[in-house]
């Protein structure tokens, strides 16, 4: 593709052809990884659904660049995820894209940062750094319009929020995964304790009480 050096004074990658230069957009590694980790999380968990659709939508993820943001959304058609990562250098890409890609994974480096660069014209986007290189086919699949139930958040104010600590909630609500049935989250108020209860069986009734933290000031 052309003869390729680093800037590490300006942090990007500079690309010749043809003697033309031409600069790729540049995010951070862990910011990357950390998204592409959240994803892997939803690919990984069994659904409840046995449906071809969503095994297809759990499997994939969806990109999309609209500067300064670079979105990495995943949904397995219960729950959506989504990261922005910003970006931090880029010219003479094309203004927006968005592709849907499978198989994805970690990149692995010890580099800081990631080129990216979307070829349209061939439908990949590619990842490289001094080390390492991977390259994400699109693939031909019509991705699960999410812009509806986000577009119903953005219109309304939230009647109140909690604070509390992920991993007592997590905890309280694996108590009743095993089953995989309908939970109950009860909110009383700001800072009144999170009630989480499940269906009533025949001689039992699991409940969970959760209680929030102060929030900084």
């Amino acid at each position: 593709m052309g003869k390729c050096r680093w800037n590490r004074k300006e942090n990007y990658y500079v690309v010749l052809y043809l003697g033309k230069v031409v600069l790729y957009m540049v995010v951070n590694k862990k910011d990357w990884n950390s998204a592409i980790k959240n994803a892997l999380e939803i690919k990984r968990t069994k659904t409840i659904f046995i449906n071809k659709n969503h095994e297809i939508i759990k499997n994939s993820i969806h990109i999309i660049y609209h500067y300064p943001y670079l979105k990495l959304e995943i949904t397995d058609g219960f729950r959506v995820h989504e990261t922005k990562i910003m970006v931090e250098s880029k010219e003479n890409q094309e203004d927006d894209f968005d592709i849907v890609i499978s198989d994805f994974d970690i990149f692995k480096s010890k580099e800081k940062e990631i080129t990216i660069i979307y070829d349209s014209k061939n439908a990949i986007l590619k990842l490289f750094d001094l080390q390492n290189t991977i390259v994400y086919k699109a693939i031909n699949f019509e991705y699960f319009d999410t812009s509806k139930v986000k577009d119903s958040l953005k219109e309304k104010e939230p009647i109140f929020e909690i604070c509390v600590t992920p991993k007592f909630l997590i905890d309280a609500l694996k108590v009743f995964e095993e089953k995989n049935t309908p939970t109950f989250i009860s909110f009383y108020g700001e800072i009144q304790p999170i009630v989480i209860t499940g269906l009533q069986e025949e001689n039992k009734k699991d409940e969970n009480i959760v209680l929030p933290i102060a929030r900084k000031k």
